[in-house]
Parts: C-alpha cells; structure tokens; sequence
C-alpha cells in the first residue's frame, strides 16, 4: 500500500511509519487554513458593526442559521471522508474515484434542494426568531445572496474532504487561505462602497462570502480533477445508491453532532444572562478566545480521522490505537500551554476586544477555569473523529451529546446557583474532564 496513492505526487503512505510525524504533517495545514477563517470571521464581525446596530442585529440572526447549514454541511464532509479514507486505505482506487463522485453529486443534490428550501422559509424563519419588521429586510438581502453561494460552498467542501482522505490537507488549507483572503478583500468593498463598489451594507457581506464560494469551488474543482485525477466513473451508476447510504450513515449523526454544541451554548449564554449585559458580553468574548484555542485540538480530529481511516481499511487497528494515543498527548499539552497563557493573562486579553472593566471581570473568571479542561476536550475531539472515521457514528453522537446536553447545560444551571457566574465555567471544566476521560478509554476498549 506504499505506493497507492493519486495524481502526480506521491505522498508518504500513512500505513507505515511514525504516527506522530503523520500527525503533524496532516495537521498543521489545518491548522493555517482553521486560523485565517477565523480571522476572516472576527473582521466581517468587525465591519458589520461598523455600519450600525440594526445591521450587527440583523447578523446576530442570520449567523446561526448559516452555521446551521454549515453544520450540515461539514457532517457530510466527514462521512466522506470517514467513507473515502477506508477505500483508499484499502487499496482500491478505481472504487475511491468512483465513491468520490458519488459524494460530490450527493452533495450537490443536497445542498441545492436546502438553498432552494432556503429560499421560501426565509420569512416563517426569521419570524419565528423573533427578527422585527424593521431586519427582516436586512435580513432578506444577506440570505437571499448566501444561499445562491452555498452549494458553491458545499461542493467545495467535499473536495477537500476528499483529498484529506487521500492524506492530502495541502489542498483543504490553500482552499480556506484563498477563501478568507477574497473574503478579507471584498468585504470592505461591498459593505462600504470603496473604490467605486456599490454600497451594500450587510447584503455586501453576503456577496463577498458568496463570490469567494464560487471562486475557490472552481479552483478545488481543477486541482481534483485535472492535477489530482481523483474523481472517475459515471455521475450516477448501479453502486451510487449504496455509496450515498454509506456516507449518510457518518454523515447525519456527525452533522447533528455539529449543530447541538451551538445550540448547547446558546442555553447556557442565557444563564449568563441572569447576570446581566455584561456577563453576556463576556460570554462572547470568551468563546471567541475559545474558538481560537481549539483550532488545534480541531486540527489534531481532523488529521486523527483521516490516519484511523485509512488503517482502519488496511486493518491496522495497532496503528490506529497509536494515532488515538499521540493526538490525545498532542492535545493534552496544547491544552496546558493554552491553560498557563489564558490563566495568567486572564484580565489583559478581553481588553484586545476592547471590553471594559466588568466585561474584563467576568471573562477573566472564564479564562482562569474553563482551560484547565481544553487538553480534555480535544481527547474527546480525537476520539469522536476516531469513532466517525470506523464508521461507529452513533457513538460519537452519544458523546457529544453526553457532553453538551446531559451534563454541561444541567451542571451549569446547578452551579451557577451556588457559585453564580462562576459555575458557568466550572461546569464546562468538569463535564470536559469527565467525558474526554470516559471517551479516551471507550475508545482503547473498542479498537481491539
């Protein structure tokens, strides 16, 4: 199997050698590509609040109904990549070219039928929401312009999802760089007016996110199938069916995964609420930190899917148990570095938001117990992509869940009663520490 591999360059076989050093190599291109799409998220954040409230409003609506979507759309990204990686890891690459397309038509299938779907509930929706009479045309312009880009974005998505399954992440990160840079470019344009653009406030926005959809979709599209030769066979075929079966099999479970952490934090924001505007604000202040944090402890379930599934197709269920081990120690000691800086930095750092005193008080609390527990967490990371690359999605949805609503929301309910804010992190670091722990030896249980 050393030599299977597609297009023109050969890269090194993850069946054989030292699963650290797979590990690295698979991760830090995601790594890159996570952090320059979470710069691009800050600063759009950044230039809607610039135009006025009504707007910064009006994407406080939209924004979790796209990351709803989004959601979605990267569960499917990991069934095919969960899918490819265990055809490709055993061997068969006329199979692998064929699943390949199979998961690009579903794909484009299923994220045309939801844009389209989209389209009509856009009012019943938003309404339901609580969004005014006075956003909901504000609202209207951003999503009637996003959908249009979003099964751009879902095909994109599977392209990378196939070349990650091939061990190749150089793609996915030049993909998500390129994105964040047109995105970084445009936006001021089409938010402002600049250079002759028309002004389009929050609608701009959209049309900036939706042009670099289009672009990148059409740049993975030539590297996929013209340098990397890595899609074959007919657009629909006797096998089609059974293919997509199996890729919904990870998908649906890994794409509800993705949405109840959101909506978990949603909850437990509310709590924070009872302590006024400024806890709130604090609340997103830290999840901001936090979001930049995991991006290595993403990085780490990302490289660790593709590695267990490609030896998970091979049989090689020793290396697969070396890739859990060395991606948890990864995390681990990412965690305690990212623990040490937040901890004693815990009152300077909510000031680079420009939060004032309160803010910086109560996010400082956050900082001081919720990272103790991030190494934990991306032990839980680790294992669900782990258990999603075996084809054990079920599992890996009982965790997430096991985590985000039986123990985090409940447990901060309680604790905050007790220890007011401060149980809102306390409860976040003790429900990491006890599911990573359970999820850690669930996983050495079961690849045997």
């Amino acid at each position: 199997m050393a030599e299977s591999y597609i297009g023109k360059k050969k890269l090194p076989s993850l069946l054989e050698g030292d699963v650290s050093k797979h590990i690295l190599r698979l991760g830090l291109p995601v790594i890159w590509g996570i952090f320059m799409m979470t710069l691009f998220a800050l600063v759009d954040t950044w230039f809607i609040a610039r135009i006025g409230l009504s707007h910064l409003a009006a994407f406080g609506f939209v924004v979790p109904v796209t990351m709803t979507f989004m959601g979605i759309i990267f569960g499917m990204a990991a069934g095919i990549t969960s899918t490819l990686s265990r055809a490709y890891g055993a061997g068969d690459m006329e199979k692998f070219r064929q699943m390949a397309m199979d998961a690009h038509t579903l794909m484009g299938v299923l994220a045309g039928i939801s844009a389209i779907l989209g389209f009509f509930f856009i009012d019943p929706l938003f309404r339901k929401m609580g969004a005014t009479e006075e956003l909901m045309p504000l609202i209207h312009g951003f999503m009637m312009v996003w959908y249009i880009g979003m099964p751009f974005a879902g095909l994109t998505i599977a392209t990378t999802a196939t070349m990650r399954a091939t061990g190749n992440t150089r793609l996915a990160s030049i993909v998500m760089t390129a994105s964040a840079v047109i995105m970084l470019i445009l936006d001021p344009l089409f938010i402002f007016g600049w250079w002759g653009f028309p002004r389009m406030e929050l609608t701009g926005a959209a049309v900036a996110l939706t042009i670099s959809y289009i672009v990148v979709f059409f740049y993975a599209l030539y590297e996929i199938v013209c340098r990397e030769k890595a899609l074959g066979g007919a657009f629909f075929n006797q096998n089609t069916i059974s293919s997509w079966r199996k890729i919904l099999h990870i998908a649906l479970p890994a794409g509800i995964s993705n949405v109840i952490p959101p909506l978990s934090a949603g909850v437990v924001t509310s709590l924070a609420a009872l302590y006024g505007h400024e806890a709130v604000a604090a609340m997103g202040v830290a999840l901001r930190l936090d979001q930049a944090a995991h991006i290595v402890l993403w990085a780490m379930g990302t490289a660790t899917a593709i590695l267990a599934g490609q030896n998970f197709g091979a049989g090689n269920l020793g290396r697969v148990r070396e890739t859990v081990a060395a991606a948890t120690r990864y995390s681990m000691i990412w965690g305690l570095i990212v623990a040490a800086v937040f901890f004693g930095f815990a009152q300077e750092l909510p000031q680079i938001f420009g939060a004032g005193d309160e803010v910086s008080d109560y996010t400082s609390i956050w900082l001081r117990w919720a990272p103790i527990s991030y190494g934990a967490f991306g032990a839980l990371i680790v294992v669900v992509a782990t258990l999603n690359a075996a084809g054990r999605p079920l599992a890996a949805l009982a965790l997430v869940c096991l985590r985000a609503v039986v123990l985090y929301v409940p447990l901060a309910w309680l604790l905050q009663i007790y220890f007011d804010f401060t149980g809102i992190p306390m409860a976040l670091m003790m429900t990491n520490f006890f599911v990573g722990t359970i999820a850690y030896f669930y996983a050495r249980k079961v690849i045997s």
